[in-house]
């Protein structure tokens, strides 16, 4: 991991060349654009590129958006770009540190991926405002990504471009794929993404069959050029380098944070703490200041709720759409059951879903409105609404701002992190814990357990602190043992794709290697589109097969927390079963070709 302060090796050389754009009109700005593809194209490198792109992208942000990047957020996104994962606090600095970064990756021609779970606003705005074209993947229909992936930034979810990747290797004519090759991708909120969702699967099922899966990590690996950027990552810089080969850089914030950590609150039994939390609650409640509780569970969100609701502080709903979007309200009461990923809680209340809420409420529904009438009548929701939310939010700032209240200790530090990111630059944070909550369980003197109160010690909080460790580095070595049972079937996933790509294009070829020289003449005979037909037939028969095979193997290891002492045997028996399929593969299309009648009619 890279010191906390990054080396300023470009700042001025950007500001120097962005001394010259302060000048120019907006389509002067976008038309520098082409002038840096022309210099690529021309042999200039991406690096050499970076400073014009960097101060070029900047201006840009600040027209089109109103945010100019800091010199750290400068030189956050060139680790970006020379593979780093950068650590960045606040959701703004985080939009404009991908941005840079992915508008100089585009200039390559060769696509930029930004996998983000909210469309990446900012990406989108800056990025078109500088003429690239920008597809987001969201809602489209499997006829328009072919067009989606060949622009220059393409943004969506991983479920996204992971289900586009399987379906690409399932094609069943030249052309049919819609991406191109990996070759780009930056991850927002990555810490999530790539160590928390690393192991999960995304599977393509036909009538009931899984007939393809790759795990979110086996797919970012696929990338030649992976990066992100997260809220928290120093914590796990060991689990990023050992697992994408990622270094991590920690940017400084723009202005020192005045958010108050206050320590752990330490009770007996969780009844204790239980009733501790919801008096903590009244208590901010009464003096009007919004709450979010952190459950850790879903059995402890729903034993906090009937307790906050038996004292008339009910938790309130959370749209889908907008989770957060009333949570900054004066007086709001929230209850999550673990932190929201990759969203800002807006002091006063996010005020364009405040405008859409009290839209909706009149009675307009936004998809059967007439042309513009829906943003018209948001936009002026949003006037109407101004005075008032201006007003609450300096309230709320006065009052302290937000209040994040952790029922539980998370056991990765990282994710603690992240919960108290929540309450932002102005509010405050506090941990919940009991003596016997899962992740500490200590034993509690009988006579302890009468007492209400916190609990203090030193001997106490040096406990927790090594029952932490511990499980963060058992989740760690799971996590690392579940990434090695992975990569023994990427390996033969790559192998399969590749060699059916090959009968896509050239499957005389490709059946020839697999069948032997002898069947050239009757392969010819039967011409292109037929030999290609039958082969993918018998090359995915073989395929399913030997998937549902593996499956049984892979989940009952997964089941029983990927053993390390059973990895050795469980790669000598996929590796069998992989023989076997291609041995299968062989002696099927062979049989299939000796029983070709080339004077059958094939119509």
């Amino acid at each position: 991991m890279s010191s906390a302060q990054p080396r300023k090796r470009h700042a001025g050389a950007i500001e120097e060349s962005g001394q010259r754009l302060a000048a120019l009109a907006d389509t002067e700005l976008a038309g520098r654009t082409q002038g840096l593809r022309e210099r690529r194209a021309a042999g200039e490198s991406l690096d050499e590129l970076l400073a014009d792109a960097f101060a070029l992208a900047r201006e840009a942000s600040w027209r089109a958006e109103g945010y100019r990047p800091s010199e750290n957020e400068l030189e956050a996104a060139a680790a970006v770009h020379h593979g780093s994962m950068a650590e960045v606090k606040g959701r703004a600095a985080a939009a404009a540190v991908v941005t840079l970064a992915a508008y100089l990756g585009a200039l390559d021609g060769r696509g930029v991926h930004v996998i983000s779970g909210n469309g990446a606003p900012h990406t989108v705005a800056v990025c078109r405002f500088l003429g690239l074209e920008v597809e987001c993947l969201d809602g489209l229909e499997l006829d328009a990504r072919q067009a989606a992936y060949a622009a220059d930034v393409t943004v969506g979810s991983v479920g996204e471009f992971s289900g586009d990747h399987l379906r690409d290797n399932l094609c069943t004519e030249p052309g049919e794929q819609v991406q191109r090759d990996p070759h780009r991708a930056i991850v927002i909120d990555a810490d999530r993404v790539l160590l928390d969702s690393g192991l999960d699967e995304r599977s393509l099922e036909v009538e009931g069959e899984r007939v393809a899966f790759i795990t979110v990590g086996e797919y970012l690996r696929l990338y030649a050029h992976l990066s992100g950027v997260t809220a928290t990552a120093a914590t796990d810089a060991d689990e990023f380098a050992h697992l994408y080969g990622l270094p991590v850089e920690v940017v400084p914030a723009a202005a020192p944070a005045g958010r108050r950590d206050h320590p752990d609150l330490m009770f007996a039994d969780m009844f204790a703490k239980y009733e501790a939390l919801v008096e903590a609650v009244a208590g901010y409640y009464d003096a009007g200041r919004p709450v979010i509780i952190v459950a850790g569970s879903g059995v402890t969100a729903a034993l906090l709720a009937d307790g906050l609701t038996r004292r008339d502080l009910a938790p309130g709903l959370m749209p889908p759409q907008r989770p957060l979007g009333r949570a900054g309200r004066r007086g709001a009461i929230t209850l999550l059951t673990e932190p929201v990923p990759d969203i800002e809680v807006i002091l006063g209340g996010d005020l364009d879903w405040l405008a859409e809420e009290r839209v909706l409420a009149s009675g307009m529904d936004p998809v059967l409105s007439a042309n513009d009438a829906w943003a018209e009548a948001v936009a002026a929701a949003r006037q109407e609404l101004l005075p008032r939310w201006r007003r609450d939010r300096e309230n709320v700032i006065k009052l302290g701002g937000l209040v994040v209240l952790g029922a539980e200790r998370l056991a990765p530090r990282r994710l603690e992190l992240r919960l108290r990111e929540l309450a932002g630059e102005y509010g405050e944070t506090q941990m919940y814990v009991s003596m016997d909550d899962d992740l500490v369980r200590l034993r509690v003197p009988t006579r302890a357990k009468k007492n209400r109160a916190p609990i203090r010690g030193w001997l106490i909080a040096r406990a927790f602190e090594s029952r932490r460790k511990t499980a963060e580095r058992e989740v760690a070595a799971r996590r690392r043992r579940g990434f090695a049972y992975a990569a023994v079937y990427a390996e033969h996933r790559a192998a399969y794709y590749a060699q059916r790509r090959d009968v896509l294009t050239d499957p005389l070829a490709a059946v020839l290697a697999v069948a032997g020289p002898d069947h050239e003449p009757l392969l010819r005979a039967m011409g292109t589109d037929l030999v290609r037909g039958g082969a993918l037939g018998s090359f995915d028969e073989q395929w399913f097969r030997y998937l549902e095979s593996l499956r049984v193997l892979y989940e009952g290891q997964r089941d029983e927390g990927f053993p390390e002492h059973e990895l050795a045997s469980y790669r000598e028996r996929v590796e069998v079963r992989f023989q076997m399929m291609r041995r299968d593969l062989a002696t099927t299309i062979a049989e299939r070709l000796s029983s070709f009648d080339p004077e059958q009619p094939t119509g």
